[in-house]
């Protein structure tokens, strides 16, 4: 089954693109896989202040899990 990294920024606006941690997993259970665990923990990958949280979501667009980042920097108004 395929799923989707979805990104998302302060105001909950989608992020396009692919170096923000998106990406497709193609995998039967997709928690066991690299791409996810790095996400969760945040070893292993830039520390992102833009993006507020990743979606994962299936092929069809079921949202299956919704993974904040610790990271997140708000902008000052």
């Amino acid at each position: 089954m395929r799923h989707y990294i979805e990104a998302y920024g302060e105001n909950h606006n989608q992020i396009l693109g692919n170096l923000d941690g998106q990406g497709v997993i193609r995998a039967l259970s997709y928690r066991r896989t690299i791409q996810y665990k790095a996400l969760v923990s945040g070893d292993n990958r830039p520390k992102w202040s833009r993006i507020r949280y990743w979606r994962i979501v299936t092929e069809k667009d079921e949202i299956r899990e919704t993974i904040y980042n610790r990271y997140f920097v708000p902008r000052e108004k």
